[in-house]
């Protein structure tokens, strides 16, 4: 209409020249940038409009840097808790039957240290002369 791209315009230009959507936010900042207080860019003004197109380019860049990053992010911290949670997990299976033996250790040896002491308080306390069933 007017010979100028305005704010709502610069969104389409961005499509057409860039083959992509650009954040609103982006299209905002590089509008404040571009603009400096005008109402648009006037399309005749070739540096104006390479200066837009520079501009919506590197906030296309910075959405794109910032969506994998987000995304490498996200996918570290599913990394991180699943091998947390899978080292734990093998832990366990492979403490289970260490556990089981040690378990089974220390029930031997209580159970030994109980017929001692069993034995013991028999022979304190039976009578001298009598059997005191330890044979």
């Amino acid at each position: 209409g007017n010979g100028r791209l305005s704010r709502d315009e610069v969104g389409k230009y961005a499509k057409n020249e860039l083959s992509h959507d650009i954040p609103a936010a982006s299209i905002e900042h590089v509008c404040n940038e571009v603009f400096r207080g005008s109402r648009g860019v006037r399309l005749d003004d070739t540096s104006s409009l390479e200066q837009l197109a520079k501009a919506l380019q590197d906030a296309l860049l910075e959405a794109k840097r910032s969506k994998q990053q987000h995304a490498k992010d996200h996918e570290q911290s599913r990394k991180a808790q699943h091998g947390k949670d899978d080292s734990e997990g093998q832990k366990r299976e492979q403490d289970s039957p260490d556990m089981e033996k040690r378990e089974r250790e220390a029930h031997a040896k209580e159970e030994r240290e109980r017929k001692k002491r069993e034995q013991e308080m028999i022979r304190y306390y039976a009578p001298i002369g009598e059997p005191c069933g330890l044979d």
